[in-house]
């Protein structure tokens, strides 16, 4: 199974994400990552550190996608509310780093189509609102923080 980040980030944006107990498997699925993406690395020998950088957003913000994807169809009375609980965050890692193991380049071919999507919504975004909202609203979408954000696009498209 691959992840489809363009279907998941063109979900109605909830107006509210309730975030419960889920500091701790934060944490746990960054430990998770990053120990995958070390294997994965070595066994490429890819020394590029903007690769890595990029491939572990990439897979954070697929992860907390994924996440709020498996929320919504949890908890399906919840109209337009997302109950995050821990338990999906650690589902959607799994289910992530899975998915990016399936394959020899999966992780970067996860970050080719999540760059794609991104890249395609912030361009819609400068269509019409200023740089600066653009790129909030971007970094709303995808789950990106800012800073990571200006590591992905040290210039906007």
């Amino acid at each position: 199974m691959s992840v489809d980040v363009e279907r998941l980030s063109s979900r109605p944006e909830p107006s509210i994400i309730i975030f419960e107990d889920t500091f701790d498997a934060d944490q746990e699925v960054r430990k998770l990552i990053d120990e995958s993406l070390k294997l994965f690395f070595m066994s490429t020998l890819v020394n590029d550190q903007t690769a890595k950088q990029k491939t572990t957003i990439a897979i954070r913000s697929a992860i907390q996608l994924v996440a709020e994807d498996i929320a919504r169809n949890s908890d399906a009375e919840l109209s337009r509310t997302i109950l995050l609980r821990k338990e999906y965050l650690k589902e959607a890692a799994q289910l992530v780093l899975r998915s990016t193991s399936a394959t020899p380049l999966g992780p970067f071919e996860l970050l080719g189509d999540w760059q794609r999507t991104v890249t395609t919504f912030l361009k819609a975004q400068l269509e019409t609102l200023s740089k600066r909202e653009s790129v909030f609203r971007t970094c709303e979408r995808f789950k990106i923080d800012l800073r990571d954000f200006q590591a992905v696009f040290p210039k906007l498209p």
